[in-house]
């Protein structure tokens, strides 16, 4: 079976020997595994081997037009615009890759006179790459932007054409999709319900896909009045993120949640979930409310995701075989039933609570990603007594931390289930945030910064590390390390750092001119050495950032998952980050994110 691996390997022991179909050709599997920083290197090594040719050229381009390196990708394809002939194989994706890049930059610049320019530049590609080829898909895209450049019959004399073609040098799914946009901009509203239903039958739980086939719909939107019902039809999934105290042990002073409420809560918890027509469910997986919750999504067919804070074995140990309630077999059984399990470190658990916190934030974190990207909405519920003390990292300080930061809530009060008199539930949470018990041992929770260069890296990190800010924690190693507290910190002083590398003329430098950092983020737990200024730390999560660094693509700034998470959560979110799929980072198949400025 081939993947970016095989690929890796053959090309260290066997690339030299490659010819120039070869190099092209593995250019193209490493994009279609997602590792750009492999597909770069082969590319420019076509390149510089055999001289400029249009698909190389274009691979190069597509690598980093894929890892959100804007700069050099629309210098690239100037480059390959300048010699390609309409006779390549590549012109008309080419074509469609300048589209792409300037409908985007339309989408991002909409109302003003950058917005206007990519219009027009978006819509120039996408009708030059129909006019040459007659394929459906620059065909709806330049119909859609003919309808937003005010160029409605245009628009429909393309729409016609495809329609009549049926749409047919595309697979199901996307021939489907195509034909209901193109009865969408002829008004056509009885026809393109039918193809739209085709579409959400066909894609089935795929909500990633739906989002991707309702891009244009908002744009529409804004020419034409779109049925109600059309848009509401390819809505995003209702995604809820859980949290909830666990049973009672038996040597436990003061009541919280007794095993005989099981079935109560669980009762309400199963309304939550039809009410709100929930799809997809995040949580952990302790004894208690977590496995009730993960029960009902389970028992429902419904996606589960579960976030454990440590090993898998040790978390049963600690959360779920408690004295007096075991539920291990319950908790192995979801495990193996469930979506995705996730596990915050395979570090031991050391009585930490920050863990704990750490979890709960991926949970919700992860939350965010799947909505951003299946365009879903999140619903939080919490089952807690809020006259209950916590400790940090529990079920009470999550549910203070989201209605201080004014997130809607549903709270099942088991309370009020024990018979406590009726009082307002949110109003007591609120008078809670001082009572929480906060533990803070060895591990402190950062966001990790690694910066690598495509050059010599000494040079380049003594010159950066001359510009950066003086009261930035240090970690010592061959680069440039940061720590900070927060993923948007780290995010922020990440585009800082790169904004500052992009402004020293290398050359004088006696370093290549097109010398470019390599800049990775990962949020973990980690163990402060001192307690110094000028910080060490040590722990597997500080290798993650590190590791990442050395496979990213020179110019690019890369997140694991974990940091992509975090920068979802607690507050206004300045920096984002987009899905690029799974990459191979020392001999681990991890999820990896592109940071973007919102």
């Amino acid at each position: 079976m081939t993947n970016n691996q095989t690929i890796r390997q053959s090309w260290q022991s066997d690339g030299d020997n490659w010819d120039q179909i070869q190099l092209q050709d593995a250019t193209q599997q490493a994009i279609s595994f997602s590792d750009m920083h492999l597909a770069i290197d082969i590319a420019s090594a076509a390149i510089k081997r055999f001289g400029l040719h249009p698909t190389s050229q274009y691979y190069l381009a597509l690598a980093y037009a894929n890892c959100g390196s804007r700069e050099e990708v629309f210098t690239l394809i100037e480059a390959l615009m300048s010699t390609i002939k309409e006779s390549d194989d590549v012109y008309v994706d080419a074509l469609c890759l300048i589209g792409r890049l300037e409908k985007d930059k339309f989408i991002r610049e909409s109302g003003n006179l950058v917005g206007d320019t990519a219009l027009a530049n978006a819509l120039e590609a996408y009708q030059n790459a129909y006019k040459t080829s007659g394929g459906s898909f620059p065909g709806i895209n330049a119909a859609t932007l003919l309808l937003l450049a005010d160029a409605k019959q245009k628009s429909r004399d393309i729409a016609v054409k495809i329609i009549t073609n049926n749409a047919s040098d595309q697979d199901e799914f996307w021939q489907l999709a195509t034909l209901a946009e193109a009865n969408l901009l002829l008004e056509d509203f009885d026809s393109a319900r039918h193809y739209y239903q085709q579409i959400i039958d066909l894609a089935g739980t795929n909500y990633g896909l739906l989002a991707s086939v309702k891009k244009h719909l908002p744009l529409i939107a804004e020419k034409m009045d779109v049925p109600n019902d059309i848009q509401e039809m390819l809505g995003g999934p209702a995604i809820a993120v859980f949290t909830g105290h666990m049973f009672d042990t038996v040597d436990r002073k003061n009541p919280r949640f007794p095993l005989e409420l099981k079935d109560q809560v669980a009762a309400q918890i199963s309304e939550f979930i039809d009410s709100n027509q929930i799809k997809i469910g995040y949580c952990s997986a302790a004894c208690g409310g977590d496995l009730i919750f993960c029960r009902e999504i389970l028992n429902r067919g419904l996606e589960l995701n579960v976030v454990v804070p440590f090993a898998t074995d040790e978390f049963r140990r600690t959360s779920v075989a408690l004295n007096g309630v075991d539920e291990s077999m319950e908790y192995w059984d979801v495990l193996k039933r469930a979506n995705s399990v996730s596990i915050a470190t395979d570090e031991s658990h050391l009585n930490d609570p920050a863990l704990y916190t750490h979890a709960a934030d991926l949970i919700e974190g992860y939350a965010q990603l799947r909505a951003k990207q299946c365009d879903g909405h999140l619903k939080v519920v919490a089952a807690i007594d809020p006259y209950a003390t916590g400790e940090s990292g529990g079920s009470l300080e999550r549910t203070v931390t989201w209605l201080e930061e004014g997130v809607d809530v549903h709270i099942i009060d088991i309370g009020k289930l024990r018979g406590r008199e009726d009082v307002k539930t949110k109003s007591i949470l609120a008078q809670q945030s001082k009572k929480v018990e906060a533990r803070h041992l060895g591990r402190e929770i950062k966001s990790l910064v690694e910066i690598s260069s495509n050059t010599h890296d000494d040079v380049v990190h003594r010159v950066l590390a001359s510009k950066v800010p003086e009261d930035m924690e240090f970690m010592r190693g061959e680069g440039i390390n940061r720590a900070f507290a927060s993923a948007k910190e780290a995010a922020a002083y990440a585009y800082h750092v790169r904004a500052l590398a992009q402004m020293v003329k290398w050359e004088d430098m006696d370093l290549p001119k097109d010398t470019q950092l390599q800049i990775a983020v990962h949020t973990g737990p980690i163990f402060p050495r001192s307690k110094t200024k000028d910080r060490d730390y040590f722990g597997t999560h500080v290798f993650y950032a590190r590791e990442l660094a050395e496979v990213t693509p020179p110019g690019c700034i890369y997140l694991t998952e974990q940091a992509a998470a975090l920068l979802e959560t607690h507050g206004p979110i300045e920096y984002s980050s987009d899905y690029l799929g799974q990459m191979e980072v020392k001999n681990h198949r991890r999820d990896i994110y592109r940071l973007h400025r919102v």
